[in-house]
């Protein structure tokens, strides 16, 4: 880093690194380390909550399926009892 150059959030400090996500410029104590990356606080923010929600969206998508495969099941035993009641009592 070029010795001029200053912290976004503490401008009285040096620079020791940037950020990889949005290119600030961090002190010792704005740095994060996410995943081998150098991150500000609030990327690391962004990043974290990115991650959560992935996960959380995973988690609903893995719950549907069976209430899916329920109601499909379901519907097509109606359907069978629909039918063969329809067929027989006519």
């Amino acid at each position: 880093m070029e010795p001029d150059l200053r912290c976004y959030h503490h401008p009285e400090r040096e620079a020791v690194n940037q950020c990889d996500c949005c290119g600030d410029y961090l002190c010792d104590e704005c740095v994060q380390s996410f995943k081998g990356e150098y991150v500000c606080c609030k990327c690391f923010k962004w990043r974290t909550d990115e991650e959560k929600w992935g996960e959380t969206r995973k988690n609903i998508a893995l719950s549907v399926w069976p209430v899916l495969l329920f109601v499909v099941t379901l519907l097509g035993w109606i359907v069978v009892f629909v039918c063969a009641y329809s067929f027989i009592g006519h």
